[in-house]
């Protein structure tokens, strides 16, 4: 099961994880630039802004970082699982692992959040709110998915994959079949087909725009996990696949064929992510035999949680008070790019403070409490 690859050999993955967060962030901070990201008005209502608008341009297609990092997810956790049999106590350190890995940084990324939010009175906070963030389902309701930081629901979307990997490989690996995950990928993809049509008809398009739509579909972790599991299957058949010729023509005739075609909403909706996830799939298995490390995006890909769940509170702190302090309105300006531009390097270094203080400590704790009590069950 999977294909073998030394750990020499997956360096290249350091590289596209920190492009993937920059991705993001360029994306957020341009969104942010034309008020394009999705906020509650005076009345409470989660209002959406019309993404699909034409006069928005090609960097609306950085949000595909998402699915990168989706993509690198499974390929990574399933490069590092392949070859375990998950019984009930690996399942436990499988997730021990995974969450004790993903929720210290993004706990301490909410707590700020919520602490700045209540300082400047910009959130509107509930218990419940706190506690689905914290239990990472806050995605299973319309109201909460984006309600304390954007970023958020990517989070909880990230640890039900987890979850549901757990469950597939706690069952699978009972059954000798051949080309099992393959099967379950067709699966979760035909579900994700239909749920996805039941969708797009059912919903009144008076009361909601193609992008309120569009989003409604962007934090299902049903919808989602496709593209997840797309990663991993691109380990099981890795030796497959780097037979592939031509492997750079295509992701780029992918990522140009899909982002001509995302001016249009129904591929947006049904077409959009899966290409991207396999065109960042090959990209995945085309660095893998990667031999020279770049430094700057090393560094990038070794604070890309944190900068992920970071940067957009480190940015609207920065946007904010500039505006305040220049009295600037929240219009395009040459004051705003320098703002804009700033702002970037901002998320970085805030980011790297961030991970030096929390994200690299518990690294070192899960190291010590987490890696080291496994071992010695195992």
């Amino acid at each position: 099961m999977g294909g073998v690859i030394t750990k020499q050999k997956i360096r290249g993955l350091d590289e596209l994880r920190g492009i993937a967060a920059v991705m993001i962030v360029i994306y957020h901070i341009y969104q942010s630039y034309f008020r394009g990201i999705p906020n509650y008005n005076a009345e409470g209502v989660l209002v959406f802004p019309e993404t699909f608008n034409p006069n928005y341009n090609i960097l609306n297609e950085l949000s595909a970082g998402v699915n990168l990092f989706f993509v690198l997810s499974g390929f990574l956790i399933h490069l590092l699982y392949a070859n375990k049999y998950f019984d009930w106590q690996a399942s436990k350190v499988f997730l021990s692992k995974r969450l004790f890995r993903i929720l210290p940084p993004y706990y301490a990324s909410v707590a700020i959040a919520l602490a700045g939010g209540l300082v400047i009175s910009y959130l509107k906070i509930d218990i419940w709110n706190v506690l689905m963030h914290v239990l990472c389902i806050h995605n299973f309701d319309y109201g909460y998915a984006f309600s304390i930081q954007a970023v958020y629901w990517s989070i909880a979307v990230e640890v039900q994959f987890y979850i549901l990997y757990c469950m597939y490989r706690f069952i699978a690996d009972r059954y000798t079949i051949e080309h099992k995950l393959l099967w379950f990928f067709a699966f979760c993809l035909t579900v994700s087909v239909i749920y996805k049509l039941v969708l797009y008809l059912s919903i009144d398009n008076v009361t909601i725009s193609n992008a309120g739509m569009r989003w409604l579909m962007l934090y299902n972790t049903i919808l989602r996990f496709p593209e997840w599991l797309l990663g991993a299957l691109f380990f099981e058949y890795l030796p497959l696949i780097k037979k592939i010729k031509y492997k750079y023509v295509w992701i780029l005739l992918l990522l140009v064929f899909t982002t001509v075609l995302n001016h249009y909403f129904v591929w947006h909706v049904f077409g959009s992510d899966l290409v991207y996830s396999i065109a960042f799939s090959l990209l995945i298995v085309s660095l893998t035999d990667l031999k020279k490390d770049v430094a700057l995006f090393v560094f990038l890909g070794n604070i890309s949680y944190s900068l992920y769940l970071n940067h957009f509170l480190i940015y609207s702190v920065w946007d904010t008070a500039w505006l305040r302090l220049l009295h600037l309105p929240r219009v395009a300006s040459a004051e705003r790019i320098l703002i804009m531009v700033s702002g970037f390097f901002v998320c970085i270094a805030g980011s790297y403070i961030l991970y030096r203080l929390i994200e690299k400590p518990a690294m070192n704790l899960k190291s010590v409490w987490v890696d080291a009590k496994s071992e010695k069950k195992s």
